[in-house]
């Protein structure tokens, strides 16, 4: 069996109201988050904390119980707590599926996939769409008596000791979900792989005019095609085996600080002939 708990316990300081009461779809942001996930789960759960009692008297929980984390200024760890405490309770229950109160278009085809998943006791579940991660997160029964004891003051470290360091590597839920015959994921997919070949296809004589234009001393163009690699297939690995030549990687560096400097003005010089670009810090594309 599985419980869900939706958090939306939060302060809405940018709107100046609370976020949940947003108006959605003739709905509101938070109602309609109940209203879909309700459908999954024998029992759902919402975690409230600012502004709950006007929230409470505007918003249809369903057959939802409203449990109201007194410590919501304490972050996002306080109200898991809450809702694992209260869930905790049922000892029939085996996994918890975490949503935000602030996510009404969640996909009802990732819940019923995640839903569908087998998994081992130890194995967190995580959706993945275009190299993010998001939400719901599946956390089996293991892990609940640990997070119940993470404290405001170590949330960080603590929730990746709990749900990384000790759980065997994550499930990472991405690619097609069932939708009649046609799965867009298929649909798709020609199209990316053609793109990234059309890309790896440049970016190949690029490397060469970069190494070529770095031998013979011209750092700066040559940091500027490097770059442009870099930006389009940072795990290439003909650019992986240059950069660890000695002088090649501080070049990159130079090159790559100049370019973002004045919120990445001119960065517009580097990426105008590739069909995309990779930015693994904020694991976007």
């Amino acid at each position: 069996m599985n419980a869900a708990i939706i958090l939306a316990a939060g302060e809405s300081l940018r709107m100046g109201f609370p976020k949940q009461l947003a108006e959605y779809k003739g709905s509101t942001i938070l109602e309609t988050t109940i209203e879909t996930v309700s459908t999954f789960f024998e029992e759902t759960v919402v975690v409230l904390g600012y502004e709950n009692e006007t929230i409470t008297e505007k918003v249809d929980f369903k057959s939802a119980a409203i449990l109201i984390n007194e410590n919501w200024e304490e972050g996002i760890i306080s109200s898991i707590r809450t809702g694992l405490h209260h869930i905790n309770h049922n000892k029939n229950y085996e996994n918890v599926f975490i949503f935000l109160g602030d996510q009404p278009s969640v996909d009802r085809k990732v819940i019923e996939k995640l839903l569908e998943t087998k998994h081992d006791f130890d194995e967190v579940m995580i959706p993945k769409y275009r190299y993010k991660f998001g939400y719901p997160v599946v956390v089996p029964k293991y892990f609940w008596n640990k997070l119940e004891l993470i404290t405001q003051d170590n949330t960080s470290d603590e929730v990746d000791s709990v749900l990384i360091d000790d759980a065997r590597t994550p499930l990472i839920i991405s690619g097609p979900t069932k939708d009649g015959d046609r799965h867009e994921f298929d649909n798709l997919k020609p199209k990316i792989q053609n793109l990234v070949s059309l890309q790896k296809t440049y970016l190949s004589t690029t490397l060469a005019e970069a190494k070529s234009l770095i031998n013979n001393s011209d750092n700066e163009k040559g940091g500027f095609f490097l770059y442009r690699v870099f930006r389009g297939l940072p795990k290439n690995k003909p650019l992986i085996k240059f950069l660890s030549e000695e002088g090649v990687k501080q070049i990159l560096q130079k090159t790559e600080n100049f370019y973002m400097q004045d919120n990445n003005r001119e960065m517009h010089q580097i990426d105008q002939e590739l069909y995309f670009t990779i930015d693994e810090k904020n694991n976007q594309i």
